[in-house]
């Protein structure tokens, strides 16, 4: 189609050049900008359509669609039907829901100009593609790759930086804060080395792949526990939440099953925010960690630790000086026989708790048991001093209702 500049707007000024003209249209039209015209004429004889996007011609419909000298067996200036209009609202509801992005030029044949579910469905079905970069709905700074393993779907996104132009590709791309050259070098040293790190877990004989109607993690492991109640059973499976990601699920002691991210990276696994060459290494770290803490409820326990000792100075503090304000000898034996006999001593109480003994013992920040060991009598009345497992030196007053 062709719009004259005399039919572009009714804001044009009369009698200009054309440097006018055009210096006009630079300012008020770019490139890939959507007008609503109406066509004045067709010539089916080349194919072209003469239009215009006057706001006088858009407005006026007395003159454009009340014609009587058209004839055209196709064309219907009553309106669409009810079937037509649910058709149109149907369209423009999924054209809302798919997210747009800008045709980018990029020179390469894995590069297409399709949506996420698009690619996916090209990948599905050309067996010999498995990777496809397509634009990112996130601008023309960033590239989206999408990438077929078996039947799983992956998608990751890519930065660009020095780029010559909005359209272009970038010259240096970035993926997961690691810089690549081109695209080329992203499927080789990026999604080769993330597939080959993802078929060494998923070929696993602790890699639990999860059918839809079928035997879930969370049974599964539940029923390696009910047998072997002193293991710890474990598997890998892909993640739902977190894409090119696999979890880790656990019972560490308990019936409830723990589940943990494992990343997996083009240089192996992270797990707890450690890097992992291979899965005989993550499995033995995992082995080695899976009764402690994960980082984050250590970082409570240090906390608790902190809060816990800040009490006790305050606690150790008001004892004395209600010590020193105290003038009465009976009055110190009274407190002290009242707190003998809070804590069990000579009053004839008995606990089956004893120093050296190993416990589980509950933490109050996740609602979790962990094994741990008595240490002896706690500072507060009533309570044992405990010392979780893996960390030494860090001890707790638990009350005897929270041992086990």
């Amino acid at each position: 189609g062709r719009i004259f500049i005399e039919d572009v707007s009714d804001l044009i000024p009369e009698h200009q050049d054309p440097v006018e003209a055009r210096d006009w249209l630079q300012k008020y039209v770019h490139r890939d900008m959507v007008i609503p015209c109406r066509i004045k004429e067709i010539n089916y004889r080349v194919f072209i359509v003469t239009l215009t996007s006057k706001g006088s011609d858009l407005k006026d419909a007395q003159r454009w669609e009340n014609r009587e000298d058209i004839v055209d067996e196709y064309l219907s200036l009553s309106g669409p039907t009810q079937e037509e209009k649910a058709l149109l609202a149907d369209d423009q509801k999924r054209g809302k829901q798919r997210r747009r992005f800008k045709i980018r030029r990029v020179n390469h044949p894995l590069f297409k100009p399709v949506s996420r579910e698009q690619a996916e469905e090209f990948l599905s079905r050309n067996d010999s593609e498995r990777v496809i970069f397509r634009p990112s709905s996130k601008g023309t700074d960033h590239l989206t790759c999408t990438w077929r393993l078996k039947d799983q779907f992956f998608h990751f996104d890519i930065i660009e930086k020095k780029k010559p132009d909005a359209m272009s590709l970038g010259e240096v791309l970035i993926v997961d804060g690691l810089k690549y050259e081109d695209l080329d070098e992203i499927v080789a040293r990026y999604v080769d080395r993330v597939e080959d790190n993802m078929l060494a877990l998923t070929e696993h004989d602790k890699f639990f792949e999860i059918e839809e109607g079928g035997t879930t993690v969370q049974d599964w492991l539940t029923d390696l526990k009910q047998h072997n109640p002193r293991t710890i059973p474990y598997c890998f499976y892909h993640s739902k939440k977190l894409h090119m990601a696999m979890e880790v699920g656990f019972i560490p002691g308990t019936r409830r099953v723990m589940k943990e991210f494992v990343k997996v990276t083009p240089r192996g696994f992270r797990y707890r925010h450690k890097d992992h060459r291979s899965v005989r290494a993550l499995i033995n770290y995992f082995k080695k960690h899976a009764a402690r803490p994960p980082p984050q409820v250590q970082r409570k326990i240090e906390t608790a630790r902190a809060n816990a000792a800040g009490n006790h100075r305050q606690s150790v503090k008001r004892e004395a000086r209600h010590t020193r304000g105290s003038s009465s000898s009976s009055r110190v034996k009274s407190e002290t026989s009242s707190r003998q006999r809070r804590d069990g001593r000579g009053s004839g109480r008995t606990t089956r708790y004893q120093p050296g003994m190993q416990v589980r013992a509950y933490f109050q920040q996740d609602g979790q048991w962990y094994p741990a060991k008595i240490i002896g009598k706690g500072r507060q009345p009533g309570t044992f001093a405990v010392e979780y497992q893996g960390y030494p030196g860090e001890y707790h007053d638990l009350r005897e209702q929270d041992l086990r």
